[in-house]
């Protein structure tokens, strides 16, 4: 009987190590997962920063020649 006893409690702690061993893999796999996800939002916003940033010149530099345009004009009074 003890033998039997000792048997079932063996088995249903491995069960339940081998239970919580999956979700504390899922949970690591959760959590890699919003790291990744961090990351790559991360990039996205550098890579948009720069394309803002080139436009921002880009347009300062088209507008450089207007203005130059408008400052050399006489004013009419």
């Amino acid at each position: 009987m003890l033998v039997e006893e000792v048997t079932q409690f063996m088995t249903k702690r491995e069960k339940y190590f081998v239970k919580v061993e999956a979700q504390e893999e899922n949970l690591v796999k959760e959590h890699e997962s919003r790291e990744k996800d961090e990351e790559q939002a991360q990039q996205q916003w550098e890579k948009y920063s720069t394309v803002e940033n080139n436009q921002e010149s880009i347009l300062q530099i088209n507008n450089l020649p207007r203005q130059r345009i408008q400052e050399k004009k006489p004013r009419r009074a």
